[in-house]
């Protein structure tokens, strides 16, 4: 078995005693933070404010001064965090905020353009029952904040019991609206590509909102559908054509709703992963009765 990660061993040169830093040097390093701070919120004014389409994808005017208290971390991932934020005058305005690290990389530019597009992407779709409501986005204190909907209903995979799911009529309620939703996304020539119950949230009055488009892209223009070659997503949700690379942009998407259709049904997914050398998947593949597996023999009680 290997040390533990980040553990020197006695005779690592890490593990040896070294002396404070000095009061200068300690002043110098926060000098530093400082300047390298500063430079960070000038570059990223600078793209906010040069974009052509600042308008579009910067905070409106009417959300800039409110005095913001986190309450609360409503997810994480491997983008950052999303807070629950209340406007300190006002209670009743309320936000999602996902908050993402900027670390001074030199691929500012590169990181702008992605949320750029997830912001343009989210916009089209701002009268939509079915998306979540993009509000806005700013640079403050080393991270961006992307402003969202608050959805109080909280998400759905919450929602799920392991192992049994929940009740069919309830999950089949969801369902229609994950479909209904999807169908309207795909109509506008957009693919989610990361349907999973993380990324499908819930009002209180029981509606369901897509959420997280930015794995999302464009799949069809004017038109015109082009097959899509990047892996990306959830892997236990991602089909086979996915996997290998080759892929149209509407079965993706539904494929990962039946993934999700089993999981609201039984609480379980059915494999790791859909590859041949996955033996549930495998099974699924072959002439036998895969229905008295797991968690097949608990999917079709709740079907007939």
């Amino acid at each position: 078995m290997g040390a533990l990660s980040g553990v020197p061993t006695n005779n690592s040169s890490s593990s040896r005693i070294s002396h404070r830093p000095y009061p200068y040097q300690i002043l110098s390093m926060i000098t530093n933070d400082d300047k390298q701070h500063k430079e960070q919120q000038k570059l990223w004014n600078r793209l906010f404010k040069t974009d052509k389409f600042s308008a579009v994808i910067q905070l409106p005017r009417k959300y800039r001064h409110n005095r913001w208290n986190a309450i609360r971390t409503l997810g994480d991932g491997a983008f950052g965090e999303v807070r629950l934020l209340v406007d300190s005058e006002n209670p009743e305005i309320v936000v999602a905020a996902k908050c993402m690290n900027t670390n001074a990389s030199g691929k500012e530019e590169e990181f702008f353009k992605k949320l750029r597009r997830e912001a343009f992407i989210m916009r089209i779709f701002h009268n939509s029952e079915h998306v979540i409501h993009y509000i806005g986005m700013r640079y403050d204190a080393g991270r961006i904040e992307m402003f969202l909907e608050y959805a109080d209903g909280g998400e759905l995979f919450d929602h799920i019991e392991p192992d049994s799911g929940m009740p069919a009529r309830k999950a089949q309620n969801f369902f229609r609206q994950i479909i209904a939703g999807l169908k309207h996304i795909h109509s506008m020539g957009i693919v989610h590509r990361d349907i999973k119950p993380e990324n499908l949230l819930l009002m209180k009055n029981g509606q369901l909102r897509i959420c997280d488009f930015g794995l999302a892209t464009i799949f069809r223009h004017k038109g015109v559908e082009r097959k899509l070659k990047s892996k990306c997503g959830t892997v236990q949700y991602l089909s086979p054509q996915v996997l290998s690379s080759n892929y149209r942009g509407e079965p993706s998407d539904i494929w990962s709703c039946g993934i999700v259709l089993i999981a609201l049904l039984t609480g379980e997914l059915p494999w790791d992963e859909a590859v041949k050398t996955s033996a549930a998947f495998k099974l699924w593949l072959t002439k036998y009765d895969w229905r008295r597996q797991p968690p097949w023999d608990r999917l079709f009680g709740p079907i007939t």
